[in-house]
């Protein structure tokens, strides 16, 4: 079986040289070996002979070896350490998680146009929200970590995205017609489980307005009322996601799909200790 380094050079025809290896050459008799016996050209010793100055002779370049194989855990290095540099976030290196499993659309433009919809309802959110929504309608775990956004993830995120965007847009449609703005609503976090609710029982079209959905909307009001009042949204508002998460367990979701006009969000499910 190959190696990494011979298959880079068998698809381009040419000499790679992994940056990391460079620790094994700290000592110069060991990296004027390396260089002879690679028979390389005049340029490319001239090149390795830089990167080793600039790592050992000249403290230009601050490193340390990560030998744990955790994506997450580097991709938090990575942002610390760029820090200084063009600015990223956690949520730009999802995005381009989704942006690479994404086929037929673009996820970066979708995602843009969604933040600004719902900006013309009234309120802000970012793209971290939409993740969020994203972690908790298809991962068992939805805390914030890039483990937790897989392949199969961000297919499923594509192929629902319309049903996604629509639901998120509906909620905050609804929010404001509880007399929220981007102000009072304190965290927005709140309407996270609502937009599980309306996504799975697939009445994002006119639940805002409908009379059928009248009694729905006030149990829906009512409960965000009681939400902002408690603050029930604090540092721990993953675990009280997840724990609110329960509460739409298999049979419940199973009526959704089978007697939808009778169901109505699960206050009492939600209020019961898990």
């Amino acid at each position: 079986m190959k190696d990494s380094d011979t298959e880079l050079a068998d698809i381009y025809n040419e000499s790679w040289f992994r940056v990391g290896k460079i620790n094994d050459l700290k000592n110069f008799s060991e990296f004027n070996r390396y260089v002879r016996d690679s028979k390389l050209s005049d340029f490319s010793g001239d090149i390795l002979a830089r990167l080793q100055e600039v790592v050992f002779t000249t403290p230009i370049i601050n490193f340390f070896e990560e030998k744990e194989q955790d994506l997450h855990k580097a991709l938090n290095i990575f942002i610390r350490i760029n820090s200084g540099g063009q600015p990223l976030d956690f949520s730009d290196l999802i995005m381009s998680i989704a942006v690479a499993n994404w086929s037929k659309k673009d996820a970066r433009k979708e995602v843009h146009n969604l933040v600004d919809s719902v900006q013309e309802v009234g309120f802000s959110i970012s793209k971290d929200f939409i993740f969020k929504c994203y972690l908790y309608l298809f991962s068992s775990d939805i805390r914030f970590k890039v483990t937790n956004f897989t392949k199969e993830n961000a297919h499923n995120f594509e192929q629902d995205w319309e049903k996604i965007r629509d639901a998120i847009l509906k909620v905050f449609e609804l929010l404001r017609l509880f007399g929220y703005n981007d102000l009072t609503l304190a965290s927005k976090n709140t309407a996270i489980p609502i937009i599980y609710y309306l996504y799975h029982r697939g009445i994002y079209g006119d639940f805002c307005t409908s009379v059928g959905y009248e009694s729905d909307r006030e149990i829906m009001a009512k409960w965000t009322h009681v939400m902002m009042l408690k603050r029930v949204f604090g540092g721990t508002s993953d675990a009280t996601l997840a724990q609110i998460r329960k509460a739409f367990t298999e049979d419940i979701m199973s009526e959704i799909k089978i007697r939808p006009e009778i169901t109505q969000f699960p206050v009492a499910q939600i209020a019961r200790p898990m």
